[in-house]
């Protein structure tokens, strides 16, 4: 049991990289299946390095905008005045994980402590986004923010097509 119900858990490891498993909530009566895989992408490692610069997530007309300091301090804020401070911090430099701590403040929504972990994963280039699955005891928020050093970073990698202008 948790803050956020309680769930039965059935499951196998048909191999050391697979997980199949039933889940059913007793509050709601949720029921469902669950397969986990592995991915290689924790086996690269974690570094401050790694993760330090800028970075960014669109989310619908809110822009949330992070820099990470070589010493894992978080500062950001985002486009609705929420302000973002914390601490970022690598958990084993051989696994590619990392321990986030935040405060939010001056948030219409939320104001408090969210703490959780993140990952590397590359969606348009190695290792340009930062996953990031953070808590309280009511709020759970997944943030997969991009790496923001390039602001044409998605432009770049688009396939445009050539469109001729003809002068009148």
């Amino acid at each position: 049991k948790n803050k956020f119900g309680e769930v039965t858990l059935t499951g196998t490891m048909p191999n050391a990289r697979e997980i199949q498993a039933r889940f059913e909530t007793k509050e709601v009566n949720d029921r469902g299946d669950l397969h986990l895989g592995y991915r290689q992408d924790f086996e690269i490692g974690a570094s401050p390095e790694k993760i330090a610069g800028l970075w960014i997530l669109y989310h619908g007309f809110t822009t949330i905008k992070f820099k990470i300091n070589p010493d894992g301090f978080v500062h950001g804020a985002d486009t609705t005045g929420c302000a973002y401070d914390g601490l970022i911090k690598v958990i084993r430099p051989e696994v590619n994980a990392y321990s986030i701590n935040l405060v939010t403040s001056s948030c219409n929504l939320f104001e408090g402590r969210l703490s959780g972990m993140a990952y590397l994963s590359s969606s348009v280039e190695e290792n340009d986004t930062l996953n990031m699955h953070l808590f309280d005891d009511t709020w759970g928020l997944f943030m997969p923010i991009v790496r923001n050093d390039d602001t044409r970073l998605m432009d770049k990698n688009k396939q445009w097509k050539k469109i001729e202008v003809v002068p009148p």
